[in-house]
């Protein structure tokens, strides 16, 4: 019978460990080995020896009778012989339910089916764990249900309250999904989200203050001051609060200046330079717990980032969890940067939040007069962030460079990348703000690899440059992308399918101009003008929404 990684164990058992269960179920039970570890971590610690004295339940579904071997009658309470999904409605309720390695074997429709059957099958968690690139195989050994039918990433559950993590193997790994009950659909605040919906609004220039999270060089502190700064010259009085040792509030390779700008020391609270605002922006989760949002005028606007998307990296996913519930549950206003955001706070935290989308400079991201030179593409991001997939980029690049196409590659990077490829990569590190425009008409198109975003800027200022992008359907990006119009999408992880979208912009110039032409229009939608007037309006709406509520 086929294995699966060995490496994803202890990350398995320790998920299973959270949960305290008093019952599971084990779908596609293969050898056997779940059964027996869970026995090892729920019994034998207790000094629970003998079978008789177990507490803990555990069943077991296989469809391959000739997998049948001694592990199943020692470690399981009783095993379901046939096809999950014949016998699913029949199966009793568990604390936990596990896929190991069987989500993979059904098609994309089907394993949706299947996962929603087997959540009403579980008191708290449905734990699956599928590979990061499953490999090519028919049946096994004459079994059919070993066939691999589908390939799963982490927005594929976007729409379930799920974590995710990935235990790396080599070029590949394991993927970890827990995907819990449905108490998440409830709202989890007395918060009224519902004054979204009325008219009331703060009229008159706003007293707004911004918490700045950190100094560092990222796309959401960036679209954070330019928001600022955008409505600062809408004629709000804007107020940067920075909480660190720095000397000023705003980063040093921040553009705009904010005349009115607080350093708070560590150790100091942040209260008395909030008391006179209007409303205040939190620039991250986090500091919805340390300021007292139940009686200020907050707005979160959420624009994504690992944790919000179920991505652990490293830490312990049911404590990811936790503490977002915990920042989601304070009663602040929420905001969403696009509507992938909007529907996973409500799916995950019953949260209401309207969208607010990031904006581009439209005068400073123009196209070029001309470029008509060798191939160029374009990466912009952090080599050090996994999720923006730059390893997915190089197997693309390196597919189309062996397949005999000639080009060089710019990368805007915040730090050095480390690679090994076949073509020349010229990395640029850091480069002050106001000469982005200019790398991007540098460039022939824009490659954007995420496996998930809240927005994706650099596509954006890339259209805004009249530049043909080929990008990961990464969530965010298909609030502004629609494939074959102005972008050309492939799937996140989709090396093949990347390359083979360069290659096609390679071969035609008048596609490049097609998808560059509306790829301007689109991003002309976007113009911070008439971005600062939605987000003028929904902080208009948080004032007016906390007074009405001061006054009661």
């Amino acid at each position: 019978m086929p294995t699966s990684y060995y490496q994803a164990i202890p990350a398995i058992l320790d998920s299973i460990l959270a949960e305290r269960p008093r019952s599971i179920l084990d779908v596609g039970m293969g050898f056997g080995k779940y059964g027996y570890l869970c026995r090892d971590i729920l019994e034998i610690p207790f000094r629970r020896y003998k079978k008789e004295d177990w507490v803990t339940r555990i069943d077991g579904v296989e469809a391959c009778h000739e997998y049948h071997n001694p592990v199943y009658d020692y470690a399981y309470d009783h095993v379901f012989w046939g096809d999950v999904t014949q016998i699913v409605d029949q199966l009793d309720l568990y604390d936990v339910v596990l896929m190991i390695d069987v989500l993979e074997h059904f098609t994309k429709s089907d394993g949706y089916s299947i996962i929603r059957k087997l959540l009403n099958h579980t008191n708290k968690m449905l734990l699956i764990s599928t590979p990061l690139y499953p490999d090519t195989q028919t049946d096994y050994n004459g079994n059919s249900y070993e066939m691999h039918k589908s390939r799963w990433h982490p927005l594929d559950f976007h729409s379930f309250d799920a974590t995710y993590q990935l235990v790396p193997v080599g070029d590949g790994g394991a993927q970890l999904i827990a995907l819990h009950t449905s108490e998440a659909t409830q709202p989890i605040t007395s918060y009224d989200d519902s004054f979204w919906d009325t008219e009331a609004s703060r009229p008159g220039p706003l007293r707004v203050s911004y918490i700045l999270p950190h100094q560092n060089l990222t796309g959401g502190l960036k679209m954070l001051l330019r928001q600022a700064a955008e409505l600062q010259k809408r004629g709000h009085s804007i107020r940067m609060i920075y909480k660190g040792t720095a000397t000023s509030a705003t980063p040093q390779w921040a553009e705009d200046s904010f005349p009115d700008s607080v350093v708070v020391p560590p150790g100091r609270s942040l209260s008395s330079s909030l008391a006179d605002s209007d409303v205040i922006v939190a620039g991250w989760i986090d500091q919805l717990l340390e300021i007292d949002s139940a009686t200020l005028p907050i707005l979160y606007w959420e624009q994504g980032s690992e944790w919000f998307f179920g991505d652990s990296v490293g830490q312990a996913p049911w404590a990811v969890r936790n503490h977002l519930r915990e920042c989601y549950s304070r009663p602040a206003a929420l905001a969403a940067v696009s509507p992938i955001v909007s529907e996973m706070l409500r799916s995950r935290y019953g949260r209401i939040a309207p969208v607010l989308p990031n904006g581009i400079d439209i005068d400073r991201f123009v196209p070029a007069e001309n470029n008509d030179h060798a191939p160029v593409v374009l990466l912009v991001g952090n080599p050090a962030l996994r999720f923006k997939g730059f390893d997915v980029a190089m197997r693309a690049l390196t597919k189309v460079w062996q397949l005999g196409w000639k080009f060089k590659v710019i990368w805007i990077a915040q730090q050095q990348p480390r690679v090994t490829v076949p073509f020349d990569v010229f990395c640029v590190v850091n480069p002050p703000q106001h000469e982005l425009p200019e790398w991007y008409r540098e460039a022939t198109l824009l490659l954007s690899t995420s496996w998930y975003e809240g927005f994706a800027m650099p596509p954006l200022e890339a259209m805004a440059s009249g530049l043909p992008v080929v990008a990961t359907n990464s969530g965010g990006i298909s609030y502004y992308a629609v494939h074959g119009k102005n972008v050309l999408l492939a799937e996140p992880g989709d090396a093949d399918g990347l390359a083979a979208h360069i290659i096609t912009l390679f071969k035609s110039k008048s596609l490049r101009k097609y998808l560059g032409q509306n790829a301007r229009k689109t991003s002309e939608e976007f113009a911070w003008p008439k971005v600062a007037a939605v987000a003028e309006q929904l902080l208009g709406k948080v004032a007016a929404h906390f007074s009405a509520v001061a006054r009661l």
